[in-house]
């Protein structure tokens, strides 16, 4: 599923699996419900001739249909896991299509074996994007960068690249080239190389990114701020690999205000029980070392849930060591709506795609950077106050802006620099198989 998760929000493409008709119906379901102006999705199906005799008559005619009615401008070809199993070779189907149709760009994503899982295949697809798409071209006349990595694996994503997007318009007067990929099109990954920086926000995107440096000497910074600390090292960072200067009056202003709000928090903490945090290795860790230096809490145990995705002090749990974990007499549980319902304690959503808890919501508050500290801090203390609500109900972000500076709304109209484009679909029917 990781391919499709980095590639579903693409726009003017469309997503051919040669595979059974079960897993993408299945796929096909879930990119209906998230997404509304991404790929077009399509299966070929398989039958028994294909499976026993490599036949790939039936993936060549899908992709004239496809190519035929819809004239994407992309087609991304991948397999399920048996065709991945038998052998078959996606790369060379790829290049015997591609003179038949010289104005679609046909890129296959061999990521259908067992062994695959979802940050592999999102890492998979963030190179392979990165390294077919781009064209040659010059450095855009004003500072511009790419994000890499904001995919809708990751919880409250749209809102967290929001959030980068409006830093990035106060501190530099920076505009996004390509939100890549939840707010893209084939266009601008093409342009992708025109940028003065690559901000990387997980690490399944650092492939991509060292690719882009050393095609286009483009300059990378690597990670996720969350609170004001990881915030102005951040902003460091972009200075000194950008080799320019940021508004240090707007940045001083903003944490001033979040700084506030953090230290009330910070207050309001005595008492609360030990933190649990469950999910992608780079949230887990940036909302832990939040929580822990400026908030005060401490931290009983963290995990990611993918085995491709871990650090040194973050270890892959699988189902049975969650289920251990969550045996503990009293914790506030960070991590997706379902473990957080079924350990019957308070929780913070912070995993789990966006149909997950209150996700679907796209005004939904940041968790990164300076708004997202104060969000932060606000679902931390008031889900676990020692009164506690109980039941296990997980709690994630609000549409309206109460507690966060500013009321929660975005500067100078939005704070989006090219007039407030779209960071992944709305909830709705957008995927076709």
């Amino acid at each position: 599923m990781g391919v499709q998760q980095a590639v579903a929000t693409i726009r003017d493409a469309a997503f051919l699996e040669y595979g059974c008709m079960g897993h993408m119906n299945y796929a096909g379901k879930d990119y209906k419900e998230r997404i509304t102006d991404g790929c077009k999705v399509y299966s070929t199906h398989l039958s028994e001739t294909d499976i026993a005799l490599g036949d790939l008559k039936r993936l060549y005619e899908a992709a004239e249909t496809v190519i035929t009615n819809d004239h994407p401008k992309a087609l991304l070809l991948t397999t399920s896991s048996v065709p991945e199993m038998t052998g078959t070779d996606l790369g060379a189907a790829a290049m015997e299509l591609s003179p038949l149709y010289p104005h679609t760009k046909i890129i296959s994503f061999e990521s259908g074996g067992f062994g695959a899982t979802v940050c592999r295949g999102i890492e998979l697809a963030l190179d392979t994007l990165a390294r077919t798409l781009p064209v040659d071209c010059g450095k855009t006349s004003d500072f511009t960068y790419n994000i890499i990595g904001s995919c809708y694996d990751l919880y409250n994503y749209r809102a967290d690249a929001e959030e980068i997007v409006r830093m990035m318009w106060a501190s530099f007067n920076a505009k996004p080239l390509c939100i890549l990929s939840s707010d893209t099109d084939v266009d601008k990954i093409e342009r992708m190389g025109g940028a003065h920086l690559n901000l990387v926000i997980r690490k399944e995107g650092i492939k991509a990114a060292t690719r882009l440096q050393d095609r286009f000497g483009t300059p990378m910074v690597c990670g996720r701020p969350y609170g004001t600390l990881q915030t102005r090292k951040w902003i460091g960072d972009i200075e000194e690999a950008a080799g320019r200067a940021s508004d240090r009056a707007s940045i001083r202003r903003d944490c001033a205000e979040v700084a506030g709000i953090v230290e009330t928090a910070r207050r309001g903490a005595e008492g609360v029980p030990e933190l649990f945090l469950g999910g992608n290795a780079d949230v887990v860790g940036g909302i832990a070392s939040f929580a822990e230096q400026e908030l005060g809490l401490k931290i009983g145990a963290k995990w990611s849930d993918d085995p491709a995705s871990v650090t040194a002090d973050i270890p892959f749990f699988d189902e049975a060591k969650r289920m251990e974990a969550l045996k503990a007499e009293q914790y506030l549980l960070l991590a997706n709506t379902e473990l957080i319902t079924y350990s019957g304690k308070d929780g913070v959503v912070i995993a789990g795609t966006e149909l997950a808890g209150k996700g679907l919501n796209i005004y939904a508050q940041p968790y990164v950077g300076l708004r997202g500290a104060a969000n932060l801090a606000e679902r931390l203390i008031e889900n676990a106050a020692p009164q506690g609500r109980g039941g296990g109900r997980p709690s994630g972000g609000r549409p309206d802006g109460d507690g966060r500076p500013n009321g929660g709304g975005r500067p100078n109209g939005g704070g989006r620099p090219d007039g407030g484009g779209r960071s992944g679909g709305r909830s709705g029917s957008g995927a076709r198989h």
